[in-house]
């Protein structure tokens, strides 16, 4: 009998040292499949719209396009976070990258039909725009999947730092790939030869987006079987947004993404357009090297950040950027030249968007029970979009209505003042609804300011006691000092008692 219980704890330490070493497996596997991953989203995010306009996309055709992702990319993880009720995560997540790769080659089947014309191709713009569509839905499909997935496979306490390099290396990937690809596409216009480019690079997207593909074969995909009790409708989601901590969150990303759309939309017009149209005036060069700044902070915060957030947690993370955000688009009011948009809104935004993003998405993690974090993210997606489409309507009806033909940069102006006021509106109200319930996370000083005033205040007591009482002798004081010491640290250490049954009440109401 004890040597059949021997064997079984045997066993049980073997499969236990098997399934961290394919979590270890994957977790680095996956960093190498984001570099690939990040190539498809490049071209896509950084050449789509020129190859609308270059067949001959109208600007309608064009204002759809910008703005589906934030329409079809929700409806696909709905529907992926519903699949993940019936079907495998694994399966889920092939299917959408492959769906995905499907997409990209059909694009660049498009690229090769347009070079091959003698003319612009207008009708592809419709083409483009519904693979287009395909494509963003199936991202939407696998990411539920994914990020749940991802929650199993990494650590709690190593996620911040585990994602902050896995994004420091990956974004790092994209802008090398950006550079070149932009250099690369101008050489090909040169020798007037721009189709035969996008082909180029769409070749590129669709080989980058198959490998990925490929690697996602060889990750590990830890069993999970979700029942009906642990089943989240959108109804129930959109009940508990204002009761739950999660829900407080949701609001709170939504709104600063309404606000952000408001003018984000209009900073690379701004920066484009000539000063007598109310812009900059900045030229290709010069506007690259913008985002290559934004890019550089961006690589250099991403390791301190996640050091931070596992040390302090995300949501005194989250604290630090949600401070600079709103003060971005008023920067934009008082630059003037490149050098002041390099060292204020593109320096700081860096920072802020870096460490906000990724608090918010380790947040997700800590915050979502395993079982549920498919449908929370798909719904949370959903709502954000909700954000992202009114604050570009809103901001698009403004440029409308006060165009810089007519009213110069204050058009511009107008919509950044709003940005940047709707965000502190926001970021004042939501963020400090929002609670910690990471209970390994230490606070930033070890001491709160108000505990700091009340040990302070027990020494100047303890030492007027000692002063005007010296009948009592000293080992009386040392004594009675003494309880009074106990009798602190049982009340801080009642205090955090408190608080952590506060988070785990919190965190229930999330379940």
């Amino acid at each position: 009998m004890v040597d059949e219980t021997a064997r079984n704890c045997h066993d049980v330490h073997l499969q236990d040292a098997e399934d961290v070493r394919k979590k270890t497996r994957t977790m680095r596997l996956s960093i190498v499949e984001g570099c690939f991953g990040i190539g498809s989203n490049t071209v896509n995010d950084n050449f789509l719209v020129p190859f609308a306009l270059g067949i001959g996309a109208s600007p309608f055709q064009v204002g759809i396009l910008s703005a589906l992702p934030g329409l079809v990319a929700p409806a696909g993880q709905v529907a992926g976070s519903h699949a993940m009720y019936t079907r495998t995560r694994g399966g889920i997540i092939l299917q959408g990258i492959g769906g995905m790769t499907i997409a990209a080659a059909i694009m660049l089947v498009m690229a090769i039909t347009a070079m091959n014309s003698t003319g612009t191709w207008g009708f592809l713009a419709w083409f483009l725009l519904a693979f287009w569509s395909i494509y963003q839905f199936c991202g939407g499909f696998m990411s539920p999947a994914w990020i749940s997935n991802m929650g199993d496979i990494v650590p709690q306490d190593r996620r911040g730092r585990y994602f902050g390099k896995r994004n420091l290396i990956t974004t790092l990937t994209s802008m090398l790939m950006a550079l070149a690809l932009s250099a690369w596409l101008q050489d090909y216009k040169n020798r007037g030869l721009l189709m035969l480019g996008f082909v180029a690079l769409f070749s590129f997207g669709f080989g980058t987006r198959f490998i990925s593909w490929i690697l996602f074969w060889f990750h590990h995909y830890p069993s999970l079987t979700i029942t009906k009790e642990n089943h989240v409708t959108l109804r129930q989601f959109a009940r508990d947004l204002h009761k739950t901590n999660f829900g407080q969150f949701t609001l709170l990303v939504m709104l600063i993404t309404f606000g952000q759309s408001i003018g984000g939309t209009f900073f690379s017009v701004y920066m484009l357009s000539p000063v007598t149209a109310g812009g900059l005036g900045f030229d290709y060069i010069t506007y690259s090297l913008m985002a290559v700044v934004n890019w550089t902070v961006a690589l250099v915060t991403f390791p301190l950040a996640g050091k931070f957030g596992d040390k302090h947690g995300n949501v005194r993370l989250m604290r630090l950027g949600a401070v600079i955000i709103p003060t971005l688009p008023i920067m934009w009011i008082f630059t003037k030249t490149a050098i002041d948009v390099a060292i204020w809104p593109q320096l700081w935004g860096g920072i802020g968007w870096t460490t906000f993003n990724l608090a918010t998405s380790n947040f997700i993690y800590d915050n979502v029970p395993v079982q549920k974090r498919g449908a929370y993210v798909a719904y949370y997606t959903l709502v954000v979009g909700m954000g992202q489409i009114a604050g570009g309507l809103l901001g698009s009806t403004l440029v409308a209505a006060f165009p810089p033909t007519t009213f110069g940069s204050g058009s511009y102006l107008l919509l950044f003042l709003l940005s940047g006021a709707a965000r502190a509106i926001f970021v004042a109200i939501y963020l400090p609804r929002i609670k910690e319930i990471n209970q390994k996370a230490k606070p930033i000083l070890n001491m709160k300011p108000g505990n700091a005033f009340k040990v302070a205040n027990e020494i100047l007591l303890r030492e007027g006691r000692k002063s005007g009482n010296d009948t009592n002798g000293t080992n009386g004081n040392d004594g009675d000092g003494s309880c009074k010491d106990d009798g602190g640290k049982d009340g801080r250490n009642n205090r955090s008692s408190s608080d952590a049954g506060g988070h785990a009440a919190t965190k229930h109401d999330d379940l």
